[in-house]
């Protein structure tokens, strides 16, 4: 994932809507695979760090299409599982991706 492009979008929703396409369209990853590469993108590149406040901050206070809604809280809620430092062992399947 290359996150400097990311980064240097204008708007938090700019961030978030490109993280969001390239997991779920382009690279075609569940909401778990995705809270991965973003997990694995926090633990190496600080730029990544914003983009993780940037999806919460769309998820709390832009409206969304149900799908977008659904697919975001539900990365969001993996990545948070990552975060806290809970066992991966449900998102084994997940980690050759």
């Amino acid at each position: 994932m290359n996150w400097s492009i990311i980064s240097v979008l204008a708007t938090p929703r700019e961030r978030a809507d490109t993280f969001v396409y390239l997991q779920r369209k382009r690279y075609g990853r569940a909401p778990e695979q995705a809270a991965l590469a973003l997990w694995k993108g926090v633990c190496t590149e600080p730029l990544a760090r914003r983009l993780v406040d940037d999806l919460k901050q769309v998820l709390q206070h832009d409206v969304l299409p149900p799908r977008d809604r659904s697919y975001l809280t539900s990365m969001l809620d993996h990545f948070d599982t990552l975060s806290s430092g809970q066992q991966v062992v449900a998102l084994a399947p997940y980690l050759s991706s």
